[in-house]
């Protein structure tokens, strides 16, 4: 993976197929558009609109958190909350399809 440097674009690109198919699977990429597209106050929140336990989108958020894609704010209102939001406006996969060389796993 790797962000780019270009600072009016913010990109993540992945440099293999499979790093990329283990990473973003459909799951986590129904959480990162529903992250872009309703902005939740919370991971219960996030959970309630993907229909998911709050659990298990937790522990999706925490491995797309780890991998740089997601970053979480901790807010504490009436109880401790954590806000997702993306890093990233694109998210590219780069594969080189000449060398025929297999890219880093």
């Amino acid at each position: 993976m790797r962000h780019s440097d270009d600072k009016d674009l913010s990109s993540f690109s992945f440099l293999s197929f499979h790093r990329f198919r283990t990473v973003l699977t459909p799951k986590r990429m129904e959480l990162i558009r529903s992250i872009r597209a309703n902005r939740p106050d919370s991971i219960y929140a996030l959970a309630k609109l993907v229909h998911r336990s709050a659990e298990n989108v937790h522990t999706d958020i925490k491995i797309l958190e780890k991998e740089g894609l997601v970053e979480l704010h901790h807010t504490k209102d009436v109880r401790r909350k954590a806000v997702p939001s993306l890093v990233f406006d694109r998210i590219t996969l780069d594969l080189d399809l000449v060398s025929g060389k297999e890219v880093q796993r």
